[in-house]
């Protein structure tokens, strides 16, 4: 059994579940990268389910390293706009195959969002 995984039968802690979620983030990120949508939905699930371990742990008398929690931050962040990126590009591809409006800059540097919504990128 790998113990970086979720569902592995093992005395969790705080670190434990830490060092796993961590794992699943390195597995997602490259799942992101190579556009795999089983491996980032079952790295979903997984993130789930460490979350709901987290969630239950006992937290008394265990200090949860701060760097780590950075790290995990910083992973989660990082992924989440891969995350955005690819959900925003895939939008973008259904809407110009299927004739859809899209985003354009149009005069002035203004971008057309979607019927009356402007941006100005003018600053």
């Amino acid at each position: 059994m790998d113990p970086t995984k979720p569902g592995t039968p093992i005395d969790e802690d705080v670190e434990t579940l830490l060092r796993r979620l961590e794992h699943v983030l390195a597995e997602e990120h490259a799942a992101l990268s190579k556009l795999d949508i089983q491996a980032v939905e079952q790295a979903a699930r997984d993130k789930s389910e460490l979350g709901e371990r987290l969630r239950r742990v006992d937290r008394s008398g265990n200090p949860v390293s701060a760097a780590r929690l950075e790290r995990v931050r910083r992973r989660l962040l990082r992924n989440q706009v891969l995350l955005v990126h690819a959900r925003d590009t895939t939008r973008g591809l259904i809407q110009l195959h299927t004739g859809g409006p899209t985003p354009s800059y149009g005069p002035g540097g203004v971008v057309r969002l979607s019927g009356h919504a402007r941006l100005s990128t003018k600053g």
